[in-house]
C-alpha cells in the first residue's frame, strides 16, 4: 500500500512556493552537473512542456522501449466507479505514472510523490505511436462538436449552457491524461445533474421561440432548465 500525503487548502501557498523554489534552483544548476545527473532529473521548463515530453517519447519509442498498446486506457472504466463500490480501484494518475516510468521520465520512487503531465495527444502517441494521434484528434473533435451542437442557442445560465461552460473549461486543460480528464469531467457533470433537479425548473427558451413547439418540432430546443 502506498500512502501519499495530501495538501490542504491552507497549505497551497507554501506548497507552490516550495515547488517553484525547487524548480528555480534546478534551472540554475550548472550545465555540466546536469549532464552528470540521472536522465530522469529534468528542469522546471522541461517538466512544464508537453512538447518536450513528446520529443522524449519519440526518441525512445519504438527503438528503446515499446509503445504501451492502450495500457493507460484499460483502467478507466474501473476509475469511474466510486471507491465505496470498488475500494481497490487504481489511482486516477495510474496512466501518467506508467508513462513516466516506461519512457524514463521519472523513476518509480519519484512518481510516488509527484506526477509529470502528458496530455491527451501525447498519451495517444505513447500508446499507439503516430497512428494514435489522428484517432485521438477525431474522437476529441467529435466530442466537442457534439457538445457545441447540444449547447447552441441556449442561454448560458441554463443547464445545457452550464454544461457548455464546464466543457469549455475542461477543453483548455491540455496537460490532463485521459483518465484524469474523464473522471474529473464526469464527476462535474454529475454535480450539475444534482443541482439541476434541486435548483432548476423547465421554462420556455427565448433564444428559439416564445410559443409552444408543434408536434413535428423538437422540444429540446424550445425548453431550457434554468435557476428558479
Amino acid at each position: 500500500t502506498v500512502f501519499i500525503n495530501t495538501v490542504g487548502f491552507l497549505d497551497y501557498p507554501s506548497f507552490f512556493l516550495e515547488w517553484f523554489d525547487y524548480g528555480l534552483k534546478d534551472i540554475q544548476k550548472d550545465k555540466e552537473s546536469q549532464r552528470l545527473e540521472a536522465a530522469t532529473d529534468q528542469s522546471l521548463l522541461e517538466r512544464s512542456s508537453l512538447i518536450e515530453i513528446f520529443i522524449t517519447a519519440k526518441k525512445r519509442a519504438p527503438q528503446q522501449v515499446d509503445f504501451l498498446g492502450g495500457e493507460t486506457y484499460k483502467h478507466i472504466p474501473l476509475m469511474l466507479l466510486p471507491r465505496f463500490i470498488y475500494p481497490d480501484k487504481p489511482v486516477v494518475h495510474e496512466g501518467q505514472r506508467l508513462m513516466n516510468i516506461h519512457f524514463g521520465i521519472q523513476s518509480a520512487e519519484a512518481v510516488e510523490t509527484t506526477y509529470i503531465a502528458w496530455g491527451l495527444l501525447n498519451e495517444a502517441f505513447a500508446n499507439f505511436g503516430f497512428w494514435g494521434l489522428p484517432v485521438a484528434g477525431l474522437v476529441i473533435a467529435a466530442f466537442f462538436s457534439y457538445v457545441t451542437r447540444l449547447c447552441s442557442g441556449i442561454p448560458i445560465l441554463s443547464f445545457r449552457g452550464l454544461i457548455g461552460a464546464l466543457t469549455l473549461g475542461f477543453a483548455i486543460q491540455a496537460e490532463m491524461a485521459a483518465a484524469v480528464w474523464l473522471t474529473s469531467y464526469i464527476q462535474s457533470i454529475l454535480l450539475l445533474l444534482a443541482l439541476r433537479w434541486v435548483l432548476m425548473e423547465k421554462l420556455p427558451n427565448p433564444e428559439w421561440a416564445p410559443e409552444q413547439p408543434t408536434a413535428n418540432q423538437p422540444r429540446s430546443k424550445y425548453y431550457r432548465m434554468r435557476s428558479r
